[in-house]
């Protein structure tokens, strides 16, 4: 279980080092929208996760 909170996390500290990317902002703002929406989802299952 530690292991796969460890690995959400890192999913999700990606996913937001995506949705600070000024090139992909310009270029893709829609996916940028639906990257950020997946990092809130991902989020929320490594708090439930944790508790």
């Amino acid at each position: 279980m530690k292991q796969q909170l460890e690995l959400l996390k890192e999913i999700e500290s990606k996913l937001e080092e995506l949705c600070k990317d000024k090139d992909l902002k310009d270029k893709r703002p829609l996916e940028v929208k639906e990257i950020k929406g997946l990092r809130m989802v991902v989020s929320s299952i490594i708090r439930r996760m944790a508790s």
